[in-house]
This record gives structure tokens, C-alpha cells and sequence, in this order.
């Protein structure tokens, strides 16, 4: 990790039944580098002390998942 920079990841998650308790779901939100808002940022300089190299920094992120589990034996999956 380079020296002051910080990315934080957070999840909520919900467990439900659904169509009289047949079916299993679980909704999942995640969100990643929260409050990034995405840049370039310097990894090496120059002896003058201009950078000559980046990294690109990842804006946050947000992803959705679903899984249901339709009968005991087998469970599918919907990423969104």
C-alpha cells in the first residue's frame, strides 16, 4: 500500500424468504474506496522532483448482488 493513502470497503446484506417462505434470497450491496472520487497520483519523481510515473487511483464503487436459494440442494446466483 503506498504510504497515505487509505481505501475503505463497506457491505450491507439482507436475508429474506420469498413466495411463502420457498425461497431463500439474500440482496447484497458493497460499496469500495469510499469517498474516492478517481486521479492519477504520483509513484516516482524525477531528481528535479517532477513525477515521470502514476498510478491510476480507482473511483468508489458500488456493486449489487442477489442470490436465491430455489430448493435445499441448489442455489443461483445474479450480479448486477
Amino acid at each position: 500500500m503506498i504510504r497515505g493513502a487509505s481505501l475503505y470497503r463497506r457491505f450491507a446484506s439482507y436475508r429474506t424468504k420469498l413466495f411463502s417462505d420457498r425461497v431463500s434470497a439474500n440482496f447484497q450491496l458493497n460499496v469500495e474506496n469510499i469517498g474516492e472520487a478517481g486521479r492519477l497520483q504520483p509513484i516516482d519523481v524525477f531528481p528535479d522532483g517532477m513525477p515521470n510515473a502514476f498510478r491510476i487511483v480507482d473511483p468508489q464503487r458500488f456493486i449489487r448482488s442477489a442470490s436465491f436459494d430455489l430448493s435445499s440442494e441448489r442455489s443461483v446466483r445474479v450480479v448486477c
